[in-house]
């Protein structure tokens, strides 16, 4: 939305101040005189995946060698995260996601965690590999937030 102050052009400006954390950056135009025109502030929504638990669901499972990884899923964010998707599964060492994606996931509060299920396929003599989660979101204002980025 744009604000009634937001600036479109300055006539002579001196630099551009970038402030960086782990969550945001910080971005000022600054004129000749050293008065800052505008700041804004971009920033990341604090959502973290982790392994929670991996099992054998089944006997059956096991000689398929299709092991289940619960993931935790959290909000460790001060807002609300709403259309949570999993559009994207990768893995390393010819391990191959069974679970289709995409798939909705639900909608977590600020503060809150879920869990989620992933079932993969192991080829034999797999000991160790890694995975990477493609997930999508918004915010309440219905921005839209991908992680870690976008699967195209």
């Amino acid at each position: 939305m744009l604000d009634p102050d937001d600036i479109f052009g300055a006539g002579s400006y001196q630099h551009m101040k970038v402030e960086e954390t782990t969550a945001t950056m910080e971005i000022s135009s600054i004129d000749t005189s050293g008065q800052t025109l505008e700041t804004f502030t971009l920033w990341s929504l604090d959502l973290n995946i982790t392994a929670s638990d991996v099992y054998w669901y089944s006997y059956q499972a096991y000689l398929a060698r299709s092991l289940t990884v619960d993931y935790l899923l959290s909000n460790d964010d001060s807002t609300d995260l709403s259309n949570i998707q999993v559009v994207g599964l990768e893995a390393s060492g010819g391990v191959v996601a069974t679970t289709s994606t995409p798939f909705a996931v639900a909608d977590i509060a600020a503060g809150e965690s879920m869990t989620t299920t992933i079932v993969y396929s192991l080829p034999p003599g797999t000991t160790t590999f890694n995975a990477l989660t493609y997930l999508v979101c918004q915010d309440l204002r219905g921005n839209v937030y991908e992680f870690p980025g976008s699967t195209a």
